[in-house]
């Protein structure tokens, strides 16, 4: 059965551990990270995009100190064993559907469910207020916290 909408989740877990593998000093005495981003979704598609452009952004800003790895296509596993490992901090950040995160956070099936988000407006807003407790609820259970959240749909938001 076809889902009226998917959300992508970017997840990060935020963990010292996450980053005290990387370890390399500069000239400056500042040290670098390697970040694993593990993805279920393929390089020719939009979200590979996004993680992409993720990628740019940080290892530019971070002038090289933050190396973003992209594992795409389900390389570190499928969407389970990618909740699996960002619960567990062998994963830093995750992009993946919703259907997994239930398996640990129940509350979040409310984004499954047909005919609960009217357009991208009310998906905002519902993210920003209620989303906001249940990814508190969710990060207390797990450790994962939702940085972003993306749809995409059979129907259009208008």
């Amino acid at each position: 059965m076809k889902k009226l909408a998917m959300f992508l989740l970017i997840a990060v877990v935020l963990l010292p551990s996450a980053f005290a593998q990387g370890g390399e000093e500069k000239a400056a005495g500042a040290k670098s990270y390697t970040v694993n981003v593990a993805s279920a979704f393929a390089p020719e598609g939009p979200i590979h995009e996004v993680i992409t452009n993720f990628k740019k952004q940080v290892e530019s800003e971070s002038d090289g100190r933050i190396k973003i790895v992209i594992h795409s296509s389900g390389s570190l596993g499928g969407e389970r064993e990618i909740v699996e490992g960002l619960s567990a901090g062998t994963i830093e950040m995750g992009a993946q559907g919703i259907m997994d995160l239930t398996l640990y956070a129940p509350q979040f099936t409310v984004f499954e469910e047909p005919f609960v988000i009217r357009d991208l407006d009310h998906l905002n807003k519902f993210w920003n207020t209620i989303g906001v407790d249940l990814n508190n609820q969710a990060s207390e259970k797990t450790g994962i916290i939702t940085a972003v959240h993306d749809s995409w749909s059979t129907y259009d938001y208008g």
